[in-house]
């Protein structure tokens, strides 16, 4: 095995997880393998203590709409979209950034796309991917999380490929506006790599 650790800065859209295999340019988050999430559980057997529920997740929701002339429609339907109750909408990626996440849905009968960022709670969340050409299941376990004073405290990302593990942190550049978090060209990750596990 190979382990190596480094340090660099995030350009373009930042961190992505893509519900395709296929060309990532070509990616729209209605098209492909859906991605699935579940909430993560701790090596102790319990859930994560503070926010272990969907519905939490659903209530702290910042919605918008990027592909849709209906935009009522996606606005009053992304609870049910996010718990799985509308055939047609699929989670079609997953973007970490600095203190939060946002997924993208997207509806696979009128290619549409609807965003929902989840900011300012503790996350422990599991992401797994379309299978890859080598054979297999990526997994990526999202851990936010804030300081008793509702600041920011780290985020990770344990990326599992199958032959190759990521320990990855999420940190903002110097002099970054938090607010605009979610860009690529604000952040900094560190990573530990295993490789030939």
């Amino acid at each position: 095995m190979r382990v190596e650790e480094y340090t660099c800065e995030l350009t373009g859209s930042g961190y992505r997880i893509l519900s395709t295999s296929d060309v990532y340019w070509a990616h729209s988050a209605y098209y492909g393998t859906p991605i699935e999430m579940s909430m993560t559980y701790l090596h102790d057997g319990d859930k994560h203590p503070l926010h272990d529920n969907l519905e939490e997740l659903i209530r702290a929701a910042d919605v918008e709409l990027v592909d849709d002339e209906d935009e009522a429609n996606f606005m009053d339907l992304y609870p049910e979209i996010m718990r799985g109750n509308c055939p047609g909408w699929q989670l079609g990626e997953v973007q970490v950034y600095s203190g939060g996440i946002m997924l993208a849905y997207g509806n696979t009968y009128r290619s549409d796309i609807g965003r929902v960022y989840i900011e300012g709670l503790d996350l422990a969340l599991t992401f797994k991917g379309a299978r890859t050409r080598l054979g297999f299941d990526p997994v990526y376990k999202v851990h936010v999380k804030h300081n008793p004073d509702g600041t920011h405290c780290f985020t990770m990302v344990d990326e599992d490929l199958g032959y190759i593990r990521r320990i990855i942190s999420f940190a903002l550049k110097e002099q970054a506006d938090p607010k605009r978090a979610c860009l690529g060209e604000n952040q900094i990750i560190h990573v530990v790599e295993h490789v030939g596990m």
